[in-house]
């Protein structure tokens, strides 16, 4: 058995597998790694149905998503690097090599395009699965950069 490939030993059990590729789903796009089933349950929900995360996606993100390639991939990093920097403009400033004025601009656009509120903890949570659906998901044609 420990000679076995792995790929093999779950191809023989599809669940496993399911599950597998599942928990690689919230891995950073493109950086090898070992994940873990609960490592980021939001990724593991976010691939277990594609196509409700992409409806997600487009319903939270809309008129954001519409933007010309490069606004829509300035406003969108600026939202992800604020995630990661737990709702600190000066640090997400630092990450991104701009003022912190320069990111509460891109914001408060973000909520003008959404007609969402950053202050409101329950659309923070749909953000951050929108923003976990376009990690996972495959880009779609008709938001292609």
């Amino acid at each position: 058995m420990w000679g076995q490939p792995v790929v093999r030993l779950a191809a023989r059990h599809p669940r496993a597998l399911h599950y597998a590729r599942l928990a690689l789903a919230g891995l950073p796009a493109g950086r090898p790694g070992v994940a873990r089933f609960d490592d980021n349950p939001l990724a593991t929900l976010v691939a277990a149905a594609p196509a409700e995360a992409d409806r997600v996606a487009r319903a939270v993100l809309g008129k954001v998503l519409d933007l010309p390639q490069k606004e829509r991939a300035r406003l969108i990093e600026t939202l992800e690097r604020w995630f990661a920097a737990a709702g600190s403009a000066a640090e997400t400033g630092r990450h991104l090599y701009c003022h912190a004025n320069t990111v509460r601009y891109r914001l408060r656009r973000v909520e003008e395009l959404t007609g969402r509120s950053l202050q409101a903890p329950r659309t923070v949570a749909d953000f951050g699965a929108a923003l976990q659906a376009l990690r996972v998901l495959p880009v779609l044609p008709d938001r292609a950069p």
